[in-house]
C-alpha cells in the first residue's frame, strides 16, 4: 500500500468480510515438520468508509496479516454489519488502515452485549413499577 497524503480517522462499515479461518494452512502428517507455512494471511472486505472531508465511499480493501499475531486478528476480526474504526486518506479513500488495536475483543463484546442487556430489563421493570403505581387508586 503507498503511503496515505491526508490520513484522518474515520469508520468503515463492514458490508462483507472474509472469515480468518479461510486463512491457507499446511498441515503435517505426524512426525513430520510443516514447510513453508505462510506467514500472512489474508483480509478481503467491503467497507464503506466515511470520515471527516471523506463522504460515505464503497471500498474493496485486502490486507496480509502477520501470522504471527493470528490469536489477536481471530479474537478481534468484525464481523458483517460491524462498524470498525480505521484511518483513511483524504485523498484516496481506498488508502485506509484498519485499527485493530481499537477493536474490542470478543470478551469485551460480550460483557457489552451482557451490560446492554441488563440495562434494557432494568428499565423495563421501571417502567412497570411506575405503571403500577399510577393504577392505584
Amino acid at each position: 500500500m503507498s503511503l496515505m497524503q491526508d490520513p484522518v480517522p474515520g469508520t468503515a462499515l463492514v458490508a462483507a468480510i472474509n472469515s480468518w479461518l479461510d486463512w491457507p494452512s499446511i498441515v503435517a502428517a505426524p512426525g513430520f515438520r510443516t514447510l513453508n507455512q505462510p506467514q500472512e494471511g489474508p483480509l478481503r472486505a467491503t467497507l464503506v468508509v466515511e470520515a471527516d472531508g471523506v463522504p460515505k465511499t464503497v471500498v474493496e480493501h485486502t490486507e496480509m496479516l502477520d501470522r504471527t499475531a493470528e490469536a489477536m486478528f481471530a479474537d478481534r476480526w468484525p464481523e458483517q454489519g460491524a462498524t470498525v474504526p480505521v484511518t483513511v486518506d483524504r485523498a484516496d479513500p481506498n488508502r485506509l488502515r484498519i485499527e485493530w488495536g481499537e477493536l474490542p475483543s470478543r470478551q469485551e463484546l460480550i460483557e457489552q452485549h451482557q451490560r446492554q442487556r441488563a440495562e434494557k430489563l432494568l428499565a423495563s421493570q421501571q417502567q412497570s413499577a411506575s405503571e403500577r403505581r399510577h393504577r392505584l387508586p
